[in-house]
């Protein structure tokens, strides 16, 4: 998942840089900034404590992330090992999963869950 990971705090650094370090400039206008906070959690390593255990600390610590901590929004989807355990949490909390892994299949439950989103090329 490092790559997944690396993507992300890249992609943040980024737009929170742009505009002399103002971040996102929205709006009509484009006078009104904006900036990202990324939180990056590792719930362990399934290849140590069994896919079965790892799935479940996914799940709680995300579920954990959104009762806690105020204006998440999204979720960055996880490496494909661990991507179908974002899909309990965002349904439950109503956050799209920004997905980047999956054949076409992971994307189509949409009547079930509408929050899961991505492309995978």
């Amino acid at each position: 998942c490092h790559n997944h990971r690396d993507g992300a705090n890249t992609a943040v650094w980024k737009l929170n840089n742009d505009n002399d370090g103002r971040g996102v400039a929205i709006g009509y206008f484009g006078t009104t900034f904006i900036k990202f906070r990324l939180i990056s959690i590792i719930g362990g390593n399934s290849n140590n404590i069994g896919n079965d255990a790892y799935s479940v600390v996914h799940e709680e610590i995300l579920d954990g992330v959104f009762q806690n901590v105020n204006n998440v929004h999204f979720i960055l989807g996880s490496c494909s090992s661990a991507s179908e355990n974002d899909k309990p949490m965002a349904l439950k909390h109503a956050k799209i999963v920004l997905s980047q892994v999956g054949s076409p299949g992971y994307y189509m439950d949409v009547a079930n869950n509408p929050y899961v989103f991505g492309i995978h090329v």
